[in-house]
């Protein structure tokens, strides 16, 4: 424990105790809490939880770090998600109490300890006035419905998070053998070496996306609290975060409070402008993780000499920092490209006219090779990510391109693909990646989504979300637009039997097609700052130039 934390015990309402280290400003009047409810050690280098503490302290605010259940140094048994709302509620209760206590209480964190501010706004505790989670949601691993008959793709590294942080008190080191099959075996090898198990991943497996920690419809029943929300243009829990900013913006108690902020950073706070160049001076990491929710905070309890929190501030990739009223901004419009393809092929381009001719966007996958995931860590997706433009050589991607941007436009605002699919397989699993290709050939990720779709009537039309962005595409440079049906290890693949890739000894193969000719042809649709007025056309007399 650091020399000026003051540890405390912090008894929940059934006698189960919590680690907590307790940091006092340098004043002797009773001051607000900043409360952190963490998995991953309180006191560990990770987190870097000492260092908030004494930014959060050095603002006149007590600092309350406190380890969840069954996790460190607290008793109990270490559970995804399930006393989060409750051990919130009751940790503030001890909180307001306490005579250096001012009687109110705010709460930061990112991902887990994002959910568990989220977790305990639920509860509605009147003392909790604002909270600011960051890279995170309600619906932290679950499989989110898209539609009828449509889901999102399940992520193996929520399976990986059950095994290692909640097996026991402590995180488990364990370097996972992603080629091993089926999966299922590598981590019973896992806990065979710790010589335990970890419930929260037994009872994901036994009945997967039912260990939810938190649904929103809790969130949005109780009565609403300020909240700066953080959502990460690269985060690996980007559709988590945009799941709950959609419930939020339209639940009119919840959406008078939120306050959106939009960064260039992927899960573990990775900086665009650093990966990818243009990096000016920045601030240090908890300043900069950190010091947007104290101005918030400030903001909310009307401390002297604070400015206003802007509705939305959002950090435009190879570009500068922008704030709006509302998201998208009213300036921007929408434009809609549509795939242009010669007969049946894998390669085709993108083009603002509608094409004149009949095509077929197609190809295969074998169940074996599945497409390799954007970069070799997808809670660093920043910092380790690869080039993509070898991905169009695989017989199983399928691409579009524009021809080179002659001036720059700025994506700004949600993104998506609306396809007729058809395919030969009963369920399917569609991934579409927006890329930015640079004159080098150099490809990178502008933004991603996908879906899994039970082909109940074929064909089929279906919709992928490629969330939101703010992202310069710079003069030269053009679109390329991705389409496979896998994304591993980041997203689990499908099985041979239509199930889980978990348990399966190969993947599920598949031919898929989408047609660009007709009302139904392939169209990418995206939120631009303004009127493209020479936006690239490929089309030459009346056909498409590949």
């Amino acid at each position: 424990m650091p020399d000026d934390a003051n540890d405390v015990r912090v008894a929940m309402r059934d006698g189960t105790e919590l680690a907590t280290d307790l940091y006092l400003p340098d004043r002797a009047a009773p001051a607000p809490a900043m409360l952190v409810r963490i998995p991953y050690d309180k006191d560990g280098e990770s987190a870097f939880l000492p260092e908030i503490a004494r930014a959060a302290t050095a603002r006149g605010y007590a600092a309350v770090m406190q380890d969840v259940r069954g996790r460190y140094r607290s008793d109990g048994a270490p559970l995804f998600g399930v006393h989060e709302a409750l051990d919130g509620y009751d940790t503030i209760e001890w909180i307001i109490a306490r005579p250096w206590s001012d009687g109110s209480v705010v709460m930061w964190g990112d991902s887990y300890f994002g959910l568990t501010a989220l977790a305990a706004a639920s509860t509605g505790h009147p003392a909790l006035r604002a909270i600011a989670p960051r890279v995170t949601g309600t619906q932290l691993g679950r499989v989110l419905e898209v539609g009828v008959g449509v889901t999102d793709v399940e992520q193996s590294s929520f399976r990986e998070l059950l095994a290692l942080y909640f097996a026991t008190h402590e995180t488990i080191e364990w370097p996972v053998d992603w080629s091993a099959r089926p999966l299922a075996a590598e981590f019973e090898r896992c806990f065979e070496a710790i010589g335990t198990r970890s419930e929260s991943y037994d009872r994901e497996v036994r009945s997967p996306g039912g260990l939810t920690a938190l649904r929103l419809e809790d969130l949005l029943s109780a009565p609403p609290v300020p909240i700066l929300f953080t959502a990460g243009w690269f985060d690996a829990f980007a559709a988590w975060s945009w799941h709950d900013l959609a419930g939020l913006r339209s639940h009119a108690g919840w959406a008078e409070g939120l306050r959106m902020r939009l960064e260039a950073i992927d899960h573990h706070n990775g900086r665009f402008a650093e990966a990818f160049g243009g990096a000016s001076a920045a601030p240090s990491p908890v300043a900069r993780v950190l010091g947007p929710a104290l101005d918030f905070f400030d903001d909310v309890l009307g401390r002297p000499g604070t400015m206003p929190t802007p509705r939305v501030a959002f950090e435009v990739c190879y570009g500068d920092w922008g704030s709006a009223t509302s998201w998208p901004p009213e300036a921007t419009t929408r434009l809609t490209l549509h795939g242009a393809v010669a007969g049946s092929s894998r390669a085709g381009a993108l083009t603002v006219d509608s094409p004149a001719e009949p095509g077929e966007l197609r190809w295969s996958t074998d169940g074996v090779d599945p497409v390799p995931s954007v970069s070799s860590d997808p809670y660093r997706m920043l910092t380790t990510a690869r080039d993509l433009a070898r991905d169009a050589l695989r017989p199983d991607v399928a691409s579009l391109d524009s021809a080179p941007f002659p001036e720059g436009v700025t994506l700004l605002g949600p993104i998506d693909v609306t396809a007729e699919l058809r395919t030969d397989a009963h369920l399917v699993d569609l991934f579409a990646r927006l890329l930015d290709v640079a004159p080098s050939g150099w490809a990178s990720l502008i933004a991603r989504g996908q879906v899994r779709v039970r082909m109940d009537a074929a064909p089929r039309s279906v919709r992928i979300d490629l969330q939101h962005v703010a992202y310069r595409v710079r003069p030269g440079h053009r679109l390329r637009l991705h389409l496979a049906s896998g994304d591993f290890p980041q997203f689990m693949f499908l099985g041979s039997d239509g199930t889980s890739g978990w348990d399966a000894e190969r993947g599920e193969p598949a031919t898929v097609s989408l047609p660009t000719w007709g009302e139904h042809g392939l169209r990418l649709t995206v939120s631009i700052e303004r009127e493209v007025r020479h936006f690239p056309n490929r089309r030459r007399n009346g056909s498409v130039s590949m």
